[in-house]
Order: C-alpha cells, then sequence, then structure tokens
C-alpha cells in the first residue's frame, strides 16, 4: 500500500514549462504508531518540464527507496524517471509507460476492489506559511480495499485524513498549476483509478502545497488496527532561479542499471550480464 500511496505521489506532480526554474526546500517528518520518529530533507528542483529531487537524512529503512547520495530525475517531455545514484556512479531509467504496462499485466494475477469508498473536503480557513497567504483544507478519505493474489485474499480498511496548506501567490503557481502529467496514466485496477484521478481533480485546485499533514490508518477484516502513522511535510524555502540545462542532464558517464521490476527476466543471476548494462536489485520508489 505505500508504494501505490507513493506512486499516486507521483502522479500529482505538476508538468512544469517555465522561462526561470523554481526550487523548493521541505522537511519530511513521519511517525509510526509505537511513537518512532524519522525525518528526511528533500530539495525539488523544476524547469521547463523537468524535476530533480535530492533527499538528505533518510532513514535507514527507506535507503533502497530514495537515494542517499544521488538524485531522482524526472524528464517530462521523454516521460522516463532516472535514478542516479552518485556513490554506485549508476543510472536506473524507468520509463513510465513501461511501469503502467507492469502494473495493467498485474490485472490477472492481483484482483483488487473498492468499496465503501467516502471522500470528503472541507475548507478550514486562511493561515500564512512561509510568508504566503494560504488556504487551509482537509480532505478525509476512506475505503475498504479487498485484494486478491492467486488464491491468498486479504482485506482491509484504510482511513486517511489530510490536511493541506495551500498557495495560489507562490511565484509561477499557474504554471506549476499546469497539466498533470498522469491524467491518462492507469494502474489496470479500475476502482483504484478512479479515486486517483478523483484526488487529481480535488487537489488540482488547493494551490502549491506550502505545509500538508497526512495520518493514515489501516484495519484489519474484523476492525482491529494495524497500521497509524502521521506525516507531515512543510516548506522551508521556496526561490525563483534559473538552472542550466545540464543540471537536468543524466551523467553519461555512469553505468546504466536496468530495475528488474520493469523486465520480464526479472533480478539476473550471478555471472549475467549484458553488453553495457547490467541489472541489480533496487526497490520502485512507490
Amino acid at each position: 500500500m505505500k508504494r501505490i500511496a507513493t506512486l499516486c505521489v507521483l502522479m500529482l506532480f505538476p508538468a512544469v514549462s517555465l522561462q526561470a526554474g523554481i526550487q523548493w526546500t521541505a522537511k519530511v517528518v513521519a511517525e509510526d504508531q509505537k511513537g518512532k520518529t524519522t525525518e528526511m530533507m528533500t530539495v525539488t528542483s523544476a524547469q521547463d518540464g523537468n524535476f530533480r529531487q535530492e533527499f538528505s537524512n533518510v532513514p535507514k529503512r527507506q535507503r533502497d527507496q530514495y537515494v542517499v547520495d544521488g538524485y531522482w530525475l524526472y524528464k517530462g517531455k521523454e516521460g522516463m524517471l532516472y535514478i542516479v545514484d552518485h556513490k554506485e556512479k549508476t543510472v536506473t531509467p524507468m520509463s513510465l509507460e513501461a511501469l503502467q504496462q507492469v502494473l495493467q499485466a498485474l490485472g490477472p494475477i492481483v484482483r483488487m476492489e473498492l468499496e465503501d469508498v467516502d471522500v470528503k473536503v472541507e475548507p478550514l480557513g486562511t493561515a500564512t506559511v512561509l510568508g504566503y497567504p494560504c488556504t487551509h483544507t482537509r480532505i478525509n478519505r476512506s475505503y475498504t480495499m479487498k485484494m486478491k493474489v492467486t488464491i491468498i485474499k486479504k482485506t482491509m480498511r484504510m482511513e486517511e485524513e489530510m490536511e493541506v496548506w495551500g498557495s495560489t501567490a507562490v511565484p509561477a503557481y499557474k504554471s506549476l498549476q499546469g497539466d498533470f502529467i498522469h491524467r491518462g496514466f492507469k494502474t489496470g485496477w479500475e476502482d483504484l483509478d478512479k479515486m486517483i484521478q478523483k484526488q487529481i481533480a480535488q487537489m488540482q485546485d488547493l494551490g502549491f502545497p506550502l505545509k500538508t499533514f497526512t495520518r493514515s490508518k489501516q484495519y484489519s477484516k474484523k476492525g482491529k488496527l494495524q497500521s497509524d502513522t502521521t506525516t507531515t511535510m512543510e516548506v522551508q524555502k521556496l526561490e525563483q532561479k534559473s538552472f542550466p540545462e545540464s543540471y537536468f542532464n543524466v551523467p553519461q558517464d555512469y553505468e546504466v542499471v536496468e530495475n528488474p521490476t520493469l523486465t520480464d527476466e526479472g533480478p539476473e543471476e550471478e555471472g549475467e550480464e549484458e553488453q553495457g548494462k547490467k541489472k541489480k536489485k533496487f526497490k520502485l520508489p512507490f
């Protein structure tokens, strides 16, 4: 579920077409039901349809998803996501079209249905974040998910409360709002696709999110609480910047590493190697 949730976030990235770029630094604090807290920093740069996101202070348990010494790079015109690892000197390319095909191929194997879907949007007034006037909105979402993987069945109840402090006064907000890069993206699970598209429609009018608070609860079929987490994201710094084209380029001298998740063959056995390319185990960031 965490990977699907992050996929939804990725799908909400707006396409940017700016003569001058924009960069923001954010702090992300997460707390689990045992009270354990982790804190991570992100620096995101956007210009001319490209995104580059760097991470620091990444918790150990998330280092197989977020690059500690490197960055994620999304090139809008190509529809490609690249994971650049400076330490390993590798680049992992991921076509979002290929990803969509993989997800849709899971359809016959993984059955997913959403029932009792309920979404409520509640305006909470106005506030100021980082000097920008914001509208404060709460979105409550709940649903029952039924999954079947071959003969294994699982039912869970999900409840999510999300508060967003969004501002339309952020520089170049109208350009940032733009067209969402994945309006046509389909996971292959009809109920999930409908919910994702509904979330996109709800969030596009909230302004640039300068702060968000999300509490997610997961219950078993019998109503037992299995997970209770909170995540707070707050932008610490935001500025307009002009980036050279090379800032969003993929390092040409790095080794290309294929993600076995996006191949039919799966992870390569030890000793196997394609000319100029290799495969390694790497979890998708969703």
